[in-house]
C-alpha cells in the first residue's frame, strides 16, 4: 500500500494538494491537525521517506502555493497557527521543528543537513553528510529569503531580517540580520 501511495503522490500533477495529503495521511506518513489550509499548488515531496520519517502539521497552519515540504528521511514538526508562504523550501533530513504562531515569509530555505568536504582527494558526494537538525521557536518571524542552515536553533519570539543567512543559533527575544546573521537588538 505504501509503495502505491508513494507512486500516486509522485504523480503530483494529477492530484490536488488535499487529495495528496489525504493519501499521505492514510498511509501514516503525515499527521495533520484541524483547520489546516494547503493551497492547491503546495508541494509535499515525500520522495526518500523511510519508516522513521514523518511530517506533523499542527492545527490552523497555512501552507501556501509553491511552498515545498520535503521530510526525506527525517521528521518535520510544524506547530499550530504557522504560516509558510510561497517559494519556501523545508528539507527535513536532520529533522526540523517549527514552534507555534511562527511566520515564514516568501523564499525562505530551511536546510537540515550539510555535505562533508574535508578531503580534497574525494568528491563531495563520497564524503557523506551530517544532519544535526534545526529548531525554530514559537512566535518567530523569518523575513523574506532567510536561509537557516543545519544545527541552528532560533529561540522563541525572534525576528530574522530579510535576506539573512543564519549559521549559528540565535537566543530567544532577539532581532538578527545579515550574512552571517548577527544579533542586532533584544526584544523586551
Amino acid at each position: 500500500m505504501k509503495k502505491l501511495i508513494r507512486y500516486l503522490v509522485s504523480k503530483r500533477e494529477y492530484f490536488s494538494s488535499k487529495i495528496r495529503l489525504f493519501l499521505l495521511m492514510s498511509s501514516g506518513m503525515v499527521t495533520a491537525g484541524k483547520d489546516c489550509r494547503y493551497d492547491r499548488r503546495a508541494v509535499f515531496d515525500m520522495e526518500g521517506m523511510t519508516d522513521q520519517s514523518h511530517l506533523y502539521i499542527g492545527d490552523a497552519t497555512h501552507i501556501k502555493k509553491f511552498a515545498i515540504i520535503a521530510p526525506r528521511s527525517g521528521i518535520i514538526k510544524i506547530g499550530t497557527g504557522v504560516t509558510i508562504n510561497p517559494f519556501c523550501f523545508i528539507y527535513g533530513y536532520g529533522g526540523v521543528r517549527i514552534g507555534d504562531n511562527t511566520r515564514i515569509a516568501s523564499g525562505c530555505k530551511i536546510i537540515s543537513f550539510n555535505h562533508n568536504f574535508g578531503d580534497s582527494s574525494q568528491s563531495v558526494v563520497k564524503q557523506g553528510n551530517t544532519a544535526k537538525g534545526i529548531e525554530i521557536g514559537s512566535n518567530v518571524w523569518l523575513g523574506a529569503d532567510v536561509k537557516i542552515l543545519d544545527g541552528v536553533t532560533i529561540g522563541d519570539s525572534c525576528v530574522i531580517g530579510a535576506g539573512s543567512i543564519v549559521t549559528k543559533s540565535i537566543p530567544k527575544n532577539s532581532v538578527a540580520a545579515g550574512n552571517p546573521a548577527k544579533i542586532l537588538n533584544l526584544i523586551k
